[in-house]
């Protein structure tokens, strides 16, 4: 190949990577549209295509199931002016945990009216079902309840933490001046600070059915630290104290 034209090739080629690389830079600083919920990229913090983190308001993704209620929202009678909610939601998804997410009860009249409602902010991680609670309030007559989540922040168990180790010890049941009271400790054998954990118990009648629930919340607890706990709620008077259930919710932030 003669050299005057192996210098017209290579001068080419030089000028054709610098237009390439001067209209790569307009496109990408002028004209390349922002990264959105709808671009059908996996982008921002999305843990699918177009779906989770910023995205989860909008995720359309048949990969994630919602998030449901195992059985029937159960309606308690802690006293006889007094009712609670107590649910337990599943997390169907065993590759993703909804770091947080909205939750809504609404009791419904017989004309299928609202006339009550709760919401609050929960997390449930991936395969998990998780009791929530709506403890002690005004009797109200409804005909039924709904539940409802929203703003689900769905993220990957890949990149989601675990569950803070932590366990309830030396747990007790007593009647105690007409109350049903649990006391127990809670340890961290965890080697990060505990911010909050949610200490729920469920009482059981003497037939096996749910009778009754109450809890209480711990914070801060420090790494190898025990703290003591104590649960109250009006006497079952068919309660079977032996069968009461305690479950721990706890998250690392």
């Amino acid at each position: 190949m003669p050299r005057r034209l192996r210098k017209q090739i290579l001068y080419g080629a030089f000028y054709l990577l610098v237009l390439v690389l001067i209209g790569g830079g307009i496109y990408f600083t002028f004209f390349k549209p922002a990264p959105s919920c709808y671009d059908n990229i996996r982008n921002q913090d999305e843990v699918e295509i177009d779906c989770g983190g910023v995205c989860s308001s909008v995720c359309s993704t048949v990969k994630i199931k919602p998030l449901e209620v195992n059985g029937q929202i159960l309606t308690l009678r802690p006293d006889e002016k007094h009712m609670s909610i107590l649910a337990q939601i599943n997390n169907p998804n065993l590759d993703y945990m909804a770091k947080s997410f909205v939750y809504n009860f609404s009791l419904y009249d017989s004309a299928d009216k609202i006339v009550k409602s709760f919401s609050g902010n929960s997390f449930i991680y991936s395969g998990e079902a998780k009791y929530i609670l709506i403890p002690n309030f005004p009797n109200v007559v409804y005909s039924r309840i709904g539940f409802t989540a929203e703003n689900v922040n769905w993220i990957s168990t890949l990149d989601a933490t675990a569950a803070p180790n932590i366990a309830s010890v030396g747990a007790r049941n007593k009647l105690e001046e007409g109350k049903l009271v649990v006391e127990g400790n809670i340890i961290n054998n965890d080697v990060v600070i505990v911010m909050r954990v949610k200490v729920l118990a469920v009482f059981t009648g003497s037939l096996g059915q749910i009778a009754g629930a109450s809890e209480t919340e711990l914070t801060d607890l420090s790494p190898g630290e025990i703290r003591a706990y104590s649960i109250v709620h009006p006497n079952i008077e068919y309660a079977d104290l032996a069968a009461t259930k305690i479950f721990l919710y706890a998250q690392r932030l």
